[in-house]
């Protein structure tokens, strides 16, 4: 089936900006102790009902308030359904994706042919701005600079890993592809030594509920610090925090003079190492340190700043801490930021974001953060961390993106970063407007969320990491270039292809909007937001439906212009409904929301509420009958296992067919084949070890559990080529199953380790992969195991080798956290002289037909897999 005629609401959205709210204090009373998905969700849900209707409608600001809040919780529900146990309860993502990379192998580079996938990104590896006049390629958390050169800079990604340039940002490249998508919330390069690269993980930015509410907040945790000793080309864990709880992180900070000791910002406090990471010890407890700093010119002065307004700092280098005082003492400040500069060491400021989220009050310090006195608040200076480019507007969102830095020779010149960029050259008393989210011309234009802003010793230029990539500005922010080229970190939620001209494609990008792929091989920013499903007509490339945030557009123009067609009826608000063209009828349309689904038969002109709410997760069709379809969507307040049902006549009417599917959690895909409408598979997110993938040969009559040796990861796509035999994407890959396998293979050489979000056919040879922070990739369809294999040249990252017959292997491994390999044949591995696998790295041997499941990695005893030099 065409994967344009397929859509679902997948379960995962692995990043979205969920904590660009902080959760009401009452409602997070409400919430305290809840552990149930579905418990959670219908008391947010009850709490934002009645607080709409507390204030009548003519009060704009209140309920735009609610709206922004209300919708980053929708995306953090559609995110956490895919992602639960089997209580439905919250897991440790992170945790679990490590685990499951760590205990098997789906990597797989056959160099002779594609059993295992040849893998190669597409992009985009840049950006133009579209109608939207907005773009931006993937969102930048963390920048670190080279010690001495300028031209060096590292980028940290909540989704995407680590980059690296070495041109001053003109072009990147990845440097951790290897290591499980974990969110990186610190980067240091060693001033001892630049090939020494410390990343803290733990996406704290991505935090939401705030601090009254356990561990359900946590989108992407963390798990520590991870060192290289060589320039990022190989990655060791370090020592472990001792946390025995999910928890985030923020920053990372190196000691000035001694290059073995650093510092932890994290959610449980602040942590330290002596030895370079060997061990790491508790020096402050401390409710969610967004951040610490040294002292300019005092190495033993440092500095922190935590929830409840608790700011400290340290006279003995971190061993004890105390409070300063305030002349005005900031009371309810949601977020506090610190910034120092060499230009007066003496001086310490704190930038404080107010209950509202959006820019509270200034303060400083001149005698070394022993006292600090207000230099402006809200009402003296605009709303800095606001939309507005005037900063005429409330609020913001502090725990999302809040930060500044101060110029390295003019003290009372500084940069502050919120959804915008502004500048203060009085010392704070004035701000000046910097940069705008939606500003038309070029040089002004850096996208909006700005997590970190840091200037370059070196050169002293000021760059920023937003959710569209990285900006620099080269005269005090008087003007900007966006430094994207290459840097391939979009988190696409879905892909549209278009058969008839295989590089014309439609990307749905968290953060980014709608992304349009020409045939030109440009990339264009077709709307801002969060664009999620997309569809272009078969017949007519010009046009498309998609949709950003919660409301469906059309375009008969390739973008040019764009209609709102969304529902007219209640029910039609909810984030990211699923929608669905009727094979061969462009012009009809349904569309799935969790409370209702609707449909059009003119292209949006008008709308009917269809009998039962069908489609809420996913719905597909296929040309074989295009009058039947398939639809899943959620029904009981407590049970993930939701309905999935079928139409017969166009979906006016709709039957259960979820007598037979077995034990699942949400369902987060559907593919009917192209040949035969009664033939379907459905795959199931979440955490239920064996429940992964379903069959039906008789249109969901009956169905079998295909599951097999599946790692125990959320799937969340499936598709099938044109004779049936089936690929799925997961959390941590591809892989596939041939209509005469008996199990899956994996199918993903030379993809990084990253969730896989959509599987579209461009061609019947070539499949397309849409990731979740590393872009869009291609291969070329599986074809047969190779007989033989000779591998004699180094092997890094995650590969499956198979053969029918032999493989020999004079390779040596390399790579160290990450890499993870496989040798499978069915006759003989001979590891031969000049093989050898060094530290850190998993391997695997195993003697096995080819195509018959996947190999566990760790034995049973969860014991690491030993190099061996002998004829297996």
């Amino acid at each position: 089936m065409k994967k344009i005629l397929l859509s679902c609401c997948l379960g995962y959205l692995f990043l979205p900006a969920l904590s660009q709210i902080s959760t009401p204090e009452r409602l997070q009373n409400l919430l305290q102790g809840k552990q149930n998905f579905y418990d959670i969700r219908n008391t947010v849900e009850n709490y934002y009902a009645g607080e709409f209707i507390s204030k009548p409608a003519s009060d704009t600001i209140f309920h735009k308030k609610l709206k922004r809040e209300e919708k980053h919780w929708n995306r953090w529900f559609h995110y956490m359904e895919g992602r639960l146990d089997s209580e439905n309860k919250i897991v440790n993502v992170s945790e679990k994706t490590f685990e499951a990379v760590s205990s098997i192998t789906q990597s797989f580079e056959n160099t002779i042919e594609s059993a295992s996938g040849d893998w190669f990104e597409l992009g985009p590896t840049s950006i133009n701005f579209g109608s939207a006049n907005q773009r931006g390629l993937g969102r930048v958390d963390r920048i670190a600079f080279h010690p001495t050169d300028a031209n060096i800079i590292f980028a940290g990604t909540p989704a995407g890993g680590i980059w690296k340039t070495t041109n001053g940002g003109s072009s990147w490249s990845p440097i951790s592809a290897f290591l499980p998508s974990l969110g990186v919330s610190g980067l240091v390069v060693s001033h001892a030594n630049a090939n020494t690269l410390y990343a803290l993980t733990g996406d704290g930015d991505s935090f939401v509920a705030g601090s009254f509410v356990g561990g359900f907040g946590y989108l992407r945790p963390s798990l520590g610090v991870f060192k290289s000793t060589d320039g990022g080309a190989s990655w060791q864990p370090t020592g472990s925090f001792g946390i025995n709880e999910t928890w985030v992180a923020y920053k990372l900070i190196q000691h000035p003079s001694n290059a073995n000791i650093l510092f932890a910002a994290t959610s449980k406090g602040i942590y330290r190492t002596l030895n370079g990471g060997a061990s790491w010890i508790q020096v402050l407890q401390m409710n969610f340190c967004h951040d610490i700093e040294f002292h300019s010119g005092n190495s033993n002065i440092l500095y922190a700043t935590g929830n409840n307004n608790d700011i400290k700092y340290s006279l003995d280098g971190g061993t004890t801490w105390l409070n300063p005082t305030f002349d005005y003492y900031p009371n309810d400040a949601g977020r506090i930021e610190i910034a120092v500069s060499p230009a007066n060491a003496n001086y310490v400021y704190l930038l404080a974001g107010n209950s509202e989220f959006g820019f509270k009050s200034f303060y400083r310090s001149a005698n070394s953060g022993l006292n600090f006195t207000l230099i402006s608040g809200l009402g003296d200076v605009p709303n800095i961390l606001g939309w507005e480019e005037d900063g005429s507007d409330n609020g913001g969102q502090i725990l999302y993106d809040l930060t500044i830095a101060v110029s390295y020779t003019d003290i009372n010149t500084f940069y502050t970063g919120g959804i915008n960029i502004w500048k203060s050259t009085t010392g704070g008393t004035s701000f000046t407007n910097s940069s705008y989210w939606k500003n038309t011309s070029p040089n002004k234009y850096v996208h909006a969320d700005i997590h970190h802003l840091a200037i370059n010793p070196l050169n002293n230029y000021l760059y920023a990491a937003t959710d569209g990539g990285v900006f620099r500005s080269s005269d005090n922010g008087v003007n900007w270039i966006m430094l994207t080229t290459q840097l391939r970190t979009t988190q696409y939620y879905h892909l549209a292809g278009y058969l008839a001209n295989p590089a014309v494609m439609l990307g749905g990008a968290q953060d980014n909007g709608i992304h349009r792929f020409e045939s030109s091989g440009n990339v264009f920013t077709e709307e801002g937001g969060d664009g999620f499903e997309v569809i272009i007509n078969p017949g007519n490339s010009n046009e498309h439906y998609e949709v950003i945030n919660a409301s469906i557009y059309k375009t008969t123009n390739n973008g040019n212009s764009v209609l709102n067609i969304t529902p007219p009826f209640p029910g039609a608000e909810a984030f990211f409904p699923t929608i669905l063209t009727r094979p061969g009828t462009h012009n009809t349309l349904i569309a799935g929301y969790r409370d209702g689904t609707f449909k059009t038969t003119d292209a949006g002109a008008n709308w009917v509420s269809l009998s039962a709410t069908v489609a809420g997760w996913c719905q597909a069709a296929s040309t074989a009958n295009p009058s039947r379809i398939y639809g899943a969507t959620g029904d009981d307040l407590f049970s993930g296992f939701g309905n999935l049902r079928r139409s017969d006549d166009n979906g006016d009417n709709w039957i259960s067919i979820s007598a037979n599917l077995g034990p699942r959690s949400k369902i987060t895909d559907i593919y009917v084949s192209e040949n035969y409408s009664g033939r379907v598979w459905v795959t199931s997110g979440g955490y239920l070890n064996g429940n992964k993938v379903y069959y039906s040969n008789d249109a969901g009559n009956t169905w079998a559990n295909i599951s097999g040796s599946l790692p125990n990861v959320p799937i969340n796509c499936v598709v099938a080529d044109a004779g049936d035999n089936v690929y799925i994407g997961t959390d941590i890959g591809v892989f596939y199953r041939g209509v005469s396998h008996t199990d899956w293979t994996p199918f993903y050489t030379g993809m990084p380790n990253v969730p896989v979000t959509e599987l579209v056919f461009v061609s019947p040879f070539t499949l397309n992969a849409a990731t979740f922070g590393r872009g869009i990739w291609q291969s070329s369809v599986y074809t047969s195991c190779a007989s033989n294999l000779t591998l004699n040249s180094n092997i890094t990252g995650r590969r499956f080798y198979q053969a029918s017959n032999t493989i020999q292997s004079a390779a040596a491994l390399i790579g160290g956290a990450g890499t993870e390999i496989i040798f499978k044949a069915a006759n003989t591995v001979q590891l031969n002289p000049g093989f050898e696998s060094l530290g850190g790295n998993q391997l695997k041997v195993v003697i096995a037909p080819c195509d018959n499941g996947v190999p566990a990695l760790r034995n049973s005893n969860n014991s690491k897999s030993k190099k061996s030099r002998k004829k297996i």
